[in-house]
């Protein structure tokens, strides 16, 4: 993807001995006497901010801050004979103008290189170069970024080549108004209109970073901070914020953190002095064009380039050396030793900044959601590029912070929004080399034991990003397998029921059939060693024998009603497994910025009917995603799915801050603000904010797409699915009974209920129902009856209830609870006993004819026999037993059946002073 990229490259090194364990990454305020303003420059030809003029290349910018670091016009980047009013000019486009000491007439600075030279400013070496920054920094820039090659500087340091200049190693380490590390602007040259957006980049070089910033790694050169990948829009004046309180660097842009900040993983202290040559404005040298990183080319080939340091001053002379100047304005610059509290910044708690912002503009809030517009209703999850959230948010538990708060969601609503499944859509993870990507594999693997606890179905696939060999490690087969749904991976053979040849795959797609409202679903995730690029099919190899494990799952199941995931929509799925397979109605994937529906037809030639074409990915929004996912509700009887985005992350953040809760107080400082796009955004539809852009209907035949009409008759956020006649002829699924234990465990002498119940709406109206227990435990207290439903008749005895009921109007999906007391001379262990319930129903067939429907299920009804740990003489078993639990909370599966005895102080969570309470008892 083509993309404009702003970097501000800053050499930080570590001194000896100060890398430090792990970060939780909380910034700190700091007294005012722990920060002090080093440099101040406002870019304007109002009188006290600049001194001299363009016209005759004697133009100043006058430092504010008293300390005499002013800024040198630069003329070696001009051609000759150029002045510098025609690189540079001023213009009265600003950001803040009255407010402070900046007067109203202030103007900014616009840098205009011709052919990528002009004019550029520095300081002179001094003071300001002298400063390492260990007590850490705040950096203020007010710019306007235009298209321009890539690496353009916008600030930085100076440094020194070896007096043999190798390509290889020293490729960063320049002199003579080139800097070792800057602010960076650069990127494609392909833009269109004024709102193509772009990035902002934070760059860490140094001989040092490969050492001391394994994790975060650029390149396997750099260490970087980027901001949200469309957070600078072109010609728009934003203001920039990077803050280090002596251990976490922050960036903000317009007043909002960036995801993809350093901030809890790697400590980053100090800035090197760079032999006190000053810093640099609007230009920045990188590299040579066709640029050599570590010896290895664009195009990895290694080369032994070496320069001395007369050819490379050479080709920095001649324009060789480097991307093109920085292209945009500059309207004020601030560094400042230390960190500055949010009131001390140029624009104080970024007033006048955040509401400009387009995520503001959005509509839907999560006070207003509701999941099921009916009962009978029921949901499927989408979880789109996660690869940010792991690599950046990885939390103390070892998971990561933002998609543990998007699973611990879905798994906690599961039956109360009627979740059926839940398929991600690849790019879990960012890096594919050690050490970086063994680390996000493991957060990854952590966050889904939310899914595994909660027994809640779900398939993955591995994208792009996603190293093979991890993917299968940390999602094999067996991971899945104890879910209560049919689910399968590409490693299982399937059979092909066309001929009977066995297909295996390498195991990187994987199905399940799952039941949702009167269908059992078919969902199919087809990933592969491309799936990146949607070969999962190929001509040969394993990405033959992926897609032929595919084609036989489709082929054995074409009952079914089917949706199929891949990770980059492409010709291999769409012609192989969609086109051909008249069940599969639903097509997603993610991988691109963006997201949109689009109704497809297939030709003639194929046996598709149509399907929707449905692609989501949020890494590009705000926050890297800011814990999106989309929520499709299945609505059989309005015949349609209704497609909302919604970010459990900043709901819970936004509930849990006004609580002041100790989730909340855990978070990192930057993610405990609360921001508008917190408050708005929380659900997106269709066509209300262009998260999915609405729906065509794209008619595909011969040579072409033939654009049709929408769809009639929907409103926002709707997709249409007349579900009788699109899945004719497809195998409705039989009602399945459940009973439910509405309890924890069972101690003697508890009450407790169980709830008998259909998952969809049973077309009857007479039923019996026998319960079935041990007569020697639990004594059975009677039975009440779920709306609609009457009891016509109860007989209880010893181990065993039977009852009739009566459906008034001949639909019910709940029949109601059965209640229970455990004895109190049981005798209890901590174990489980049997509850069977058989109902047995009357069916009218479309024909008038009755029949009899007998239908059985199973529940485990927990016991306690009271005793628990001996937490007031505990063994080390008992510490190691709740170490394993940290974390643990009211909220986590098995709580009252687990977690909830070694909860020391009650407080519903089992933290570091329940472990302290039960070590200091040893």
């Amino acid at each position: 993807m083509k993309r404009m990229i702003l970097s501000l490259i800053l050499s930080a090194a570590l001194a000896a001995g100060a890398l430090a364990p792990a970060f939780a990454g909380t910034e700190r305020e700091m007294a005012a006497e722990d920060y002090e303003t080093l440099a101040h420059w406002v870019f304007s030809d109002e009188a006290g901010y600049s001194a001299g003029s363009l016209t005759d290349n004697s133009l100043k910018i006058l430092d504010q801050s008293g300390r005499r670091n002013d800024l040198l016009l630069m003329t070696q980047k001009m051609p000759a004979g150029q002045n510098a009013d025609e690189s540079l000019s001023f213009s009265a486009n600003v950001l803040r103008g009255a407010s402070g000491p900046i007067g109203t007439s202030l103007r900014s600075l616009k840098f205009s290189p011709v052919s990528g030279r002009g004019a550029y400013f520095a300081t002179a070496p001094g003071e300001l170069d002298e400063e390492e920054f260990m007590s850490g920094y705040t950096f203020e820039i007010i710019f306007s970024a235009r298209d321009s090659g890539q690496w353009a500087g916008v600030i930085g340091k100076r440094g020194t080549p070896n007096s043999a200049y190798d390509i290889r190693t020293d490729w960063h380490a320049e002199m003579d108004g080139s800097s070792q590390g800057s602010f960076n602007i650069g990127g494609s040259n392909d833009y269109t209109n004024a709102e193509v957006t772009g990035d902002l980049q934070l760059t860490f070089n140094n001989t040092n970073v490969k050492t001391h910033n394994p994790l975060t790694l650029n390149n396997n050169y750099q260490s970087c901070i980027w901001s949200d990948s469309y957070g600078i829009t072109r010609d728009r004046l934003h203001y920039a914020v990077i803050r280090n309180d002596g251990v976490a660097t922050v960036l903000y842009i317009d007043g909002l953190p960036v995801l993809r900040s350093d901030n809890h993983n790697i400590p980053q202290p100090g800035i090197d002095k760079l032999d006190g040559l000053g810093w640099v404005i609007g230009a920045n040298y990188g590299y040579l064009k066709g640029a050599y990183f570590n010896g290895v080319n664009n195009w990895g080939q290694t080369t032994d380039n070496l320069l001395s340091r007369e050819e490379f001053l050479a080709l920095e002379r001649a324009g060789s050396l480097g991307e093109p100047q920085f292209k945009g304005e500059i309207q004020e610059i601030r560094l400042t030793k230390g960190f500055r509290p949010d009131s001390g910044l140029l624009i104080p708690n970024n007033a006048g900044v955040v509401p400009d912002r387009v995520y503001t503009d959005k509509l839907g809030n999560n006070d207003d959601v509701e999941f099921l517009a009916r009962p009978e209703n029921y949901n499927f999850v989408f979880v789109p590029d996660t690869q940010y959230y792991v690599q950046y948010k990885r939390d103390v538990d070892g998971g990561s912070l933002i998609l543990n708060s998007m699973l611990k969601w879905v798994g906690d609503n599961r039956k109360k929004y009627n979740i059926f499944g839940l398929s991600h859509l690849g790019d879990i993870t960012e890096n594919n080399s050690s050490p970086r990507s063994d680390v996000e594999w493991a957060a990854a693997s952590k966050s889904f034991e939310i899914l595994d606890e909660a027994r809640m179905p779900y398939t993955v696939l591995p994208g792009n990003h996603d190293w093979r060999p991890n993917f299968l490690a940390a999602f094999p087969e067996s991971r899945n397998k104890d879910k209560g749904v049919e689910f399968a991976t590409s490693a299982t053979p399937a059979v092909d029921p066309t001929n009977g040849l066995t297909r295996v795959g390498g195991g990187y797609s994987s199905y399940m059939i799952v039941r949702g409202g009167s269908y059992d679903y078919l969902v199919l995730s087809a990933g592969g060693p491309n799936s990146g690029s949607s070969n999962i099919g190929g001509v040969s190899g394993a990405q033959g024998d992926e897609l032929n494990w595919c084609l036989a799952v489709l082929r054995a199941h074409k009952d079914l009603p089917t949706i199929v995931m891949e990770h980059s929509s492409g010709n291999t799925v769409v012609n192989n497994l969609i086109n051909p397979f008249p069940q599969v109605f639903m097509h997603v994937w993610g991988h691109l910025s963006g997201s949109y529906a689009q109704w497809a037809v297939p030709g003639a030639a194929y046996a598709n009917p149509g399907y929707w074409n449905i692609q989501i990915d949020y890494q590009s929004d705000v926050y890297g995603g800011n814990g999106w996912l989309d929520v499709f509700e299945f609505d059989e009887a309005a015949g349609t799915i209704t497609a909302r985005t919604f970010s459990p992350w900043a709901a819970r953040k936004l509930k849990e801050s006004a609580t002041g809760s100790s989730w909340w107080k855990s978070l990192p400082r930057q993610d405990q603000a609360v921001y508008p796009f917190d408050v708005k955004n929380l659900t997106r539809y269709l066509e209300d904010s262009s998260v999915l852009t609405g729906y065509k209907n794209t008619v595909s035949g011969g040579s072409g797409l033939v654009t049709g009409n929408k769809p009639g008759g929907a409103g926002a956020g709707v997709l249409p699915l007349d579900f009788d006649s699109r899945f004719e002829g497809l195998a409705k699924a039989a009602p399945r009974l459940s009973v439910e234990l509405e309890t924890g465990t069972v101690k003697k002498g508890d009450y407790f209920d169980a709830a008998v119940s259909f998952d969809q709406i049973v077309a009857s109206n007479a039923a019996g129902i026998v319960l079935n227990f041990d007569g020697t435990k639990f004594v059975y207290k009677g039975f009440e009856p779920a709306e609609g439903v009457t009891l016509l008749t109860e007989d209880g005895e010893d181990g065993a209830a039977a009852l009739t009921l009566m459906v008034a109007d001949g639909k019910t999906k709940s029949y109601g609870k059965a209640r229970f007391q455990a004895k109190e001379d049981a005798a209890f262990a901590d174990d489980a006993s049997r509850l069977e319930v058989v109902v047995h129903y009357v069916l009218r067939g479309n024909d008038g004819d009755k029949s009899i429907i007998a239908v059985t299920a199973e529940g485990s009804i927990l016991t306690d026999s009271g005793e628990g740990p001996n937490l007031e003489a505990p063994t080390l078993i008992d510490l190691s037993d709740i170490i394993d639990m940290f974390g643990r909370d009211s909220e986590s599966p098995e709580w009252n059946s687990r977690y909830k005895r070694y909860d020391c102080n009650g407080d519903g969570r089992i933290d570091i002073l329940d472990i302290v309470y039960v070590a200091r008892r040893l």
